[in-house]
């Protein structure tokens, strides 16, 4: 026969064969009296026409795209009952992003979905506003908040249109549903239910129980056996429904001999009705005299079981195969003594697979393109697009998908094959435009391919060299749309126009089109699809690597962007491929001698790491939802879990220190969240990294730990690598809450330094955010460049959020660098993008730093007018009103710190405000902004004690102390001192006549806040100078040596904090404007004083322990973290 014949029999017959009865339940499900809610079951194992049914359901409610498949049905149920009933689109769950509830909602609350019948119009804006969101990258909080209106809106659109029209609703492969990466987890009852309410499977088994789906009919399909779990969930729904709730099970039974001769009549019928050519001839003559054989009718029921798709493939076998396989030139009689009555025995199986060998050589014998197709197809299971089926059929083997052009006319010829082959009864057409086969097919061809060792790795070559084809498609174009959204993103900042600093709130970012949106929303699906798609060949070629590698990176790149429900997605992926013996069966695991010791196999240990990093993954997701004490709890929920396992190579596994230290990492990043035990969490996470980076540097031979060798050549190498890394950042965070700023650095240079071992990923961007904030707490102006470099990693991420934090972080590096001008035009832009989104927290964090801007602003430019200061105090005024309001209004525990830093900000407002107003003149409003000061300092001091952070209660004891300076409250301000200096070590003071303090295992704040102390001194002993009436007097000469003391000790106490600091120039500006109203004699004076001090103090000292401002070294240390040590 002609290529174009190639299984010509597998055609689908145009009217469904049997089945009447069970159409006629469906159709009294539809058409039902009440407005009750009916859910089909349609269960069966596979190959037995489930889809087949639900497509003819569609097909006679009048589904357009069915009528153009099959033709207009002879039981047309549109024409008999009117519109009184209709269908949304078939959804199938074989499209892992059904599994999560977001992108479900999304799908089925489409007016698209519903082909335009109804609208979602509120479901479908609120959609948009989600979308925009998680585009943008926005906070978890913020998007489950859209996520929450768009499912209101979309129950709200879907009761009207229910009040219209009886609503039908097709699921296809719901046994996939099955399929729980927690299962270990919800076993042992460490989650409940309602926490895994982001997925598909637990949304619609909640909207049955709660009643959700008023007049409407699910039509749910799916393979029995492996759908058992899912299918007794549902019917518990049903059971427990608050609204009236009917179920009907329809377990499909495979064809009977009549059923088997009508598949053949039917099949015969739709040939005869085709346009007259040599191949409609040859297949309904062969089909003639087939229906007129009884005994090979039988025969076919016989070892096809009355399975439609396999009735499909023999028959096609009979019409088109080169020789036809000895079972099926059996009589009867022989084919019983074969394989006995029909029963699954292994020699039925054998036969079957002789058949089947017949339908894989035909598959490979015939030349044309739909052969091509077909080999294809039968190898990746997720469905292929004419786009990529041209790429892997005619490209070379060094054709580089970014520089491949398409032949358009060959491509047409892919495109318009594809078509014709969408009535066979093996295709299927899968999600996103991909055709794909039945299910039923991929595991014939399977088992075939995998009878024999050297079967199985031919094709396993085969398979190897296709999917590195299309992993290097889908990597070539992620890429490419990742480079879109990015070049949209630099777009619209560039777009941000600057305000005036009086009207800096004023700044927004510009609107997209509508148009410009959709395209934008767009890219962002297209993206997480090619994302799923690069993860799933990538573990198709080697899921020992790519587990621990691009799967850890995707999931990780979700978790960053707070994005639960499609880290949940990419984690569905792997547990699919995981479950997925047959797509395994050509997968070579790497054999390692320690797991076959044990009696395990790599794919038993493959699964076991993928609980353990579910179990890692929802303490993440409790922090990353704001459930800090319960990421806790769970964390020792697993712990004791762990301790009670019974299997000794199971229980040692979950107890290794690597599985341990991923799940005591985050559990120790929601403590330092809480804000309680800051300490021991940081205690605890030294522990871990020790342990870990002895893991990292002993080979896969070495014991490092009873029973732990190293990981040098392991698979997990990559993802220890990126825990170590994970660790050190978090550790970073618990120092930097802590003070101490030289270790916090060398924890942000520690996580780097095996970070840059790795592609660059979001954590990269997050951890030199976090080393640029730690480092300009230190005086070190480098941290610009280390800001600058986490900015354009995040730009390149494209995700608004992440950006916006990395503008709020330089906008605070600006503010403590005194650069108040370049502060406000990052806080302005990180503002600006925190608005477009509705992110509250990052808004009020720019809002903070805009307030810090604008108040540096007005002590740094002196040309500013009286009008343009009291502007600009009143916008800062609102802007840390707004902030104080958001920080407030969360009244949550982890906010704790950020209440105290914008306590301490309000109140340095007020006090420069204060210090510009003139008392006498406006005596109610000076007192009102001392009042405002003093409170909320002393709030800031209130809330640091209660969190035991003496960092912050010295800083807002300090900046107290300048406010009674400026208020001349003497006593207030000898209070504040005396209460600042009990918080100060004995041993971080410069005393007399002994060695400066050493600074390598001090926290740095305490000479930072001893310097401003001192310098606050140097100002009262100057006033009191200059007070005296004669400046040579006894008690002149006292202040002016207690001056040249106090200013001695600020700048020495400047220089151990940092010699690059800004503080001592602030210094230097306030002693200069005191020395150059001396004269001569006085100045004499104090530089005798000052020698005398400096001598006292030893401070020559200190220039063999200060930092060497040209070191190359410490500049290495600082941004790279250390590598001396490998040396």
């Amino acid at each position: 026969m002609r290529e174009e014949a190639l299984l010509a029999a597998t055609n689908q017959p145009r009217e469904l064969v049997s089945r009447s009865e069970e159409m006629h339940q469906i159709r009294q499900a539809i058409y039902q009296t009440s407005s009750d809610c009916h859910i089909v079951l349609i269960a069966g194992p596979g190959g037995l026409g489930k889809t087949r049914m639900i497509e003819e359901a569609l097909r006679r409610l009048g589904h357009e795209s069915m009528r153009q498949l099959y033709g207009r049905p002879a039981d047309d149920w549109q024409h008999q009952f009117g519109k009184k009933a209709i269908a949304c689109n078939l959804l199938d769950f074989s499209d892992i992003r059904l599994h999560s509830r977001d992108f479900f909602l999304e799908t089925i609350g489409s007016s698209l979905t519903w082909n335009g019948v109804v609208e979602f119009s509120r479901h479908e804006m609120a959609r948009a506003r989600q979308r925009r969101l998680m585009d943008a990258g926005a906070a978890y909080s913020l998007v489950e908040k859209a996520t929450e209106a768009a499912e209101i809106d979309f129950r709200r659109d879907y009761h009207k249109a229910a009040g219209m029209y009886r609503l039908v609703i097709p699921l296809d492969t719901t046994e996939q549903l099955s399929i729980i990466s927690s299962g270990w987890l919800l076993e042992r009852q460490l989650l409940e239910p309602k926490e895994i309410a982001f997925s598909t499977q637990q949304w619609l088994v909640d909207q049955i129980e709660y009643g959700r789906f008023p007049n409407s009919t699910l039509l749910i399909a799916g393979r029995e056996e492996e759908g058992e779990h899912y299918f007794a969930m549902l019917s518990e729904a049903v059971e427990k429904a608050s609204k009236p709730t009917r179920l009907t099970v329809l377990n499909l039974e495979p064809f009977g001999e009549a059923e088997t001769r009508s598949f053949f009549v039917t099949l015969r019928d739709d040939w005869q009705k085709r346009p007259q050519n040599n191949l409609a001839q040859d297949v309904a003559d062969t089909l003639d005299v087939l229906i007129d054989d009884e005994e090979q009718l039988r025969l076919l029921h016989l070892y096809t079981g009355g399975q439609p798709i396999r009735l499909s493939l023999y028959t096609d076998i009979l019409i088109e195969g080169r020789t036809i396989p000895e079972p099926l030139q059996d009589s009867l009689l022989q084919a019983y003594d074969r394989v006995g009555s029909g029963v699954e025995t292994d020699e039925m199986l054998t036969a079957r697979q002789e058949i089947e060998g017949e339908f894989v050589r035909l598959l490979f014998s015939q030349p044309g393109l739909r052969s091509q197709i077909l080999q294809a197809l039968v190898r990746a299971t997720r469905g292929l697009k004419a786009e990529q089926l041209h790429f892997v059929l005619d490209s070379k083997p060094d054709d580089k998908p970014e520089a491949w052009q398409p032949d358009q006319l060959r491509l047409a010829e892919i495109e318009a094959e594809l078509a014709a082959m969408q009535s066979m009864s093996l295709i299927k057409q899968k999600s996103g435009g991909r055709t794909g086969l039945q299910d039923e097919v991929y595991r014939i061809y399977a088992e075939h391919m995998n009878s024999t060792e050297d079967n199985r790795r031919a094709e396993m070559v085969a398979r190897q060299q296709l999917y590195l084809r299309l992993r290097d498609w889908a990597d070539s174009n992620r890429q490419r749309v990742q480079a879109q959204r990015t070049a949209y993103i630099r777009h619209d900042l560039g777009r941000i126009r600057q305000e005036r600093p009086s009207t800096i709130l004023n700044t927004h970012m510009p609107k997209p089109t509508a148009e410009e949106e959709l395209r934008r929303n767009q890219l962002l699906s297209d993206l997480q699809d090619l994302d799923l798609e690069y993860l799933h060949y990538n573990l198709l070629l080697n899921p020992d690597t790519h587990f621990n590698d691009t799967y850890y990176s995707l999931a990780n790149k979700q978790n960053r962007a707070l994005n639960v429900a499609s880290g949940a997605v990419v984690q569905s992926e792997v547990w699919r491929l995981l479950q997925d013996k047959f797509a395994f069966a050509f997968v070579e695991l790497e054999p390692r001698s320690a797991i076959s010791n044990r009696g395990e196999s790599p794919a038993m240990v493959l699964h076991r790491a993928a609980q353990q990093d579910d179990a890692a993954t929802w303490i993440l997701r409790f922090w990353m939802t704001k459930q800090y004490q319960r990421a806790v709890h769970f964390a020792d929920a697993v712990d004791t879990a762990v301790s009670h396992l019974t299997n000794e190579h199971e229980r040692h596994s979950w107890q290794h220190t690597f599985a341990r230290s991923q799940r005591h990492c985050w559990r120790e990043l929601a403590r330092i969240y809480l804000g309680e035990g800051i300490p021991d969490a940081v205690s605890r996470l030294q522990i871990i990294v020790s342990e870990l980076t002895q893991l990292a540097q002993a080979d896969i031979h070495t014991e490092v730990f009873p029973g732990e060798n190293g990981f040098v050549g392991h698979p997990a190498y990559p993802r220890l690598i990126f825990t170590i890394a994970n660790c050190y950042t978090v550790l970073g965070n618990g120092l930097t809450i802590l003070g101490d700023y030289r270790d916090a650095v060398a924890a942000y240079g520690a996580a780097l330094k095996y970070l840059r071992q790795l592609p660059p990923t979001d954590q990269q961007a997050s951890t030199l955010n976090n080393l640029a904030q730690t480092l300009v707490e230190m005086g070190k102006k480098r941290a610009i460049r280390v800001c600058n470099e986490g900015l354009q990693l995040r730009l390149g991420s494209g995700e608004l959020l992440p950006i916006a934090g990395s503008y709020n972080t330089l906008g605070q590096i600006m503010n403590e660098l005194h650069r108040s001008r370049e502060s406000l035009q990052a806080s302005a832009t990180a503002f600006a993008i925190a608005a477009e989104i509705g992110d509250s927290r990052t808004t009020g964090l720019s809002m903070m730093h805009i307030a810090e801007g604008l108040r540096r602003l007005v002590r740094e430019d002196q040309t500013l007018s009286n009008t343009d200061v009291d502007e600009i105090y009143r916008t800062a005024e609102h802007a840390v009103g707004q902030a104080q309001e958001i920080f407030m209004a969360s009244n949550a525990r982890h906010e704790a710190i950020r209440v105290i830093e914008i306590n301490i900000e309000t109140g340095c407002l007020y006090r420069d405000w204060l210090a510009r107003t003139a008392e006498t003149a406006v005596p109610d409003i000076w007192q009102q902004r001392l009042g405002r000061a003093t409170y909320f300092l002393n709030s800031a001091v209130k809330g640091a004690q209660q969190l035991g952070l003496i960092r912050f209660e010295l800083d807002a004891l300090v900046n107290l102390a300048w406010t009674h300076y400026f208020a001349h409250d003497w006593d207030g301000l000898a209070k504040t001192l005396a209460a600042a200096d009990t918080l100060f070590p004995p041993d971080v003071r410069l005393r007399p006549d002994e060695q400066p303090p050493d600074t390598q295992d001090k926290p740095h704040f305490f000479f930072q806040h001893l310097s401003k102390l001192h310098s606050l001194n140097g100002r009262i002993a100057f006033d009191n100078y200059f007070a005296e009436d004669d400046p040579a007097s006894r008690a002149a000469q006292h202040h002016l040596a207690h001056a040249a003391e106090a200013y001695v000790l600020s700048l020495g106490y400047a220089q151990l904090f940092s010699p690059r600091s800004v503080g001592i120039t602030a210094v230097y500006d306030a002693l200069y404007d005191y020395l150059k109203q001396l004269d001569a004699t006085q100045l004499t004076n104090f530089y005798r004083y000052e020698q005398q001090q400096r001598t006292r103090y030893r401070l020559d000292a200190l220039k063999g322990q200060l930092e060497n401002l040209g070191d190359l070294q410490d500049f290495l240390l600082d941004c790279f973290g250390d590598y001396y040590s490998e040396i």
